[in-house]
Formats: C-alpha cells, sequence, structure tokens
C-alpha cells in the first residue's frame, strides 16, 4: 500500500513540475520575442527560451516570427528604394502582429521619416500608453520593482528616440520635451535596479525552495504569485 502511495505521489509531483516547465517554457519563447524587439534585433525563425500569448497571436509560433521578420526586411528593402508609404504599410502591419505588446520606435522613426511629424507622435504616444502592456506581458512573473525598473527603462528609450525625431523634424521644443522626459525615466530606472535584483532573486529561491519541498509546496507558490 505504502509503495502505491508513493507511485501515485510521485505521478502527481512529476505531472506539476511538467506541465509548470511547459508554461514557463511558452511564456518564455514570447518574452524574448519582446526583448529582441526592444534591442532592436530582428527575431529569428525558431525561438528557444521562454514564452506567453498575445491578443489571440502566439508570437512564440514559428510562422507568426517568421512573418514579423520578413514585414521589418521588406520595410527596410522599401525604405532603400525610397517608397517610404509602403515601408509604413509594411510596418503597421508588423505591429498588428503584436497587438498591445508592440514595442518597437521603428515605425514612428519611418513615419517622420516618410514626412508625418505628428503621425509619428502619435505612435510616440501610443507606445507610452501601452507600455505597461508590454511590461506586464515580458516580466509579469517577476516583482512588481522589476516590472517597473523594466518599464521605466523602456519609457526612457521611447524619449530618446522621441527626441531624435524631433531634432530631425528640427522641433527643439519638443525635443527638449522628451530629453527631460527621457533624463527622468533613466533615473527611475536606475534608482530600482538594485531592489529589483534583490526582489527577484528572492522569488527564485523561494521557487525552487517550493520545488524542493514536492507538489504541494508548487501548488501554492503557484496561486500565491
Amino acid at each position: 500500500m505504502n509503495v502505491a502511495i508513493f507511485f501515485v505521489f510521485m505521478c502527481v509531483v512529476v505531472g506539476v513540475a511538467m506541465g509548470v516547465y511547459r508554461f514557463d517554457q511558452k511564456r518564455q519563447e514570447h518574452r524574448q520575442m519582446l526583448r529582441r524587439q526592444v534591442m532592436g534585433r530582428r527575431a529569428p525563425s525558431a525561438l528557444t527560451a521562454d514564452a506567453t500569448q498575445n491578443n489571440g497571436v502566439e508570437l512564440g509560433n514559428k510562422f507568426e516570427e517568421s512573418e514579423y521578420s520578413r514585414l521589418n526586411k521588406q520595410a527596410t528593402a522599401y525604405k532603400k528604394a525610397g517608397d517610404m508609404a509602403s515601408a509604413v504599410a509594411v510596418l503597421q502591419q508588423a505591429k498588428a502582429l503584436c497587438g498591445s505588446e508592440y514595442a518597437d520606435t521603428r515605425l514612428a522613426k519611418f513615419l517622420q521619416a516618410a514626412g508625418l511629424f505628428d503621425e509619428a507622435m502619435l505612435e510616440i504616444q501610443w507606445l507610452l500608453d501601452h507600455s505597461q502592456s508590454w511590461a506586464q506581458a515580458l516580466f509579469g512573473h517577476q516583482p512588481a520593482s522589476v516590472i517597473e525598473c523594466q518599464l521605466a527603462g523602456w519609457r526612457s528609450r521611447v524619449h530618446a528616440d522621441a527626441a531624435l525625431i524631433c531634432k530631425r523634424a528640427k522641433r527643439a521644443d519638443l525635443q527638449t520635451k522628451h530629453e527631460q522626459l527621457q533624463r527622468h525615466q533613466a533615473d527611475i530606472n536606475l534608482q530600482l535596479r538594485a531592489i529589483s535584483e534583490i526582489d527577484r532573486k528572492a522569488k527564485f529561491i523561494a521557487w525552487e525552495a517550493a520545488k524542493a519541498k514536492g507538489a504541494d509546496a508548487m501548488t501554492n507558490y503557484l496561486k500565491k504569485r
């Protein structure tokens, strides 16, 4: 009887562990793609690390990611050919793939290059308005301090690129405004780095401790997240 109970218990532990692994792997793949957007790199055709979903479009899916990469390459080709209208249209399609979690200032830059400054600034505002959605998708599994730290870092980059767009459009007034906002967000990011790293490590240690205790502890840990 004891052997049977032990066998059932081990099956439960393995089942929970595999479920958690599959969930984390899927979520990590999506986060990796979003991270590549923020770092200004095109995503490869296949992902290897951590994921989640996005408005019904699973960005970890190879088709969706290769489509996003293809559209960005196509936009570059249109720009080199001097067809900015088509380049902008293609980037808008790429943005649509990501929905509210789109995190790339490239479309705003292309709009300004196409002579559409007002539209470029509206795109900058859209990125700022949806930055919380991006942060939750990419870092929602992490402590609040990590989310806020990364959010401030992303907003800092958006404002930096907004200042560049304004400089190119010779809008010194708005350039100064975004430079000030960039510094403000950069300061917040810097202030939160130490505590966010402490919180991140503490959460990791808590999860490892739960795994060591078994299925019930893992389940309770996930319920508290």
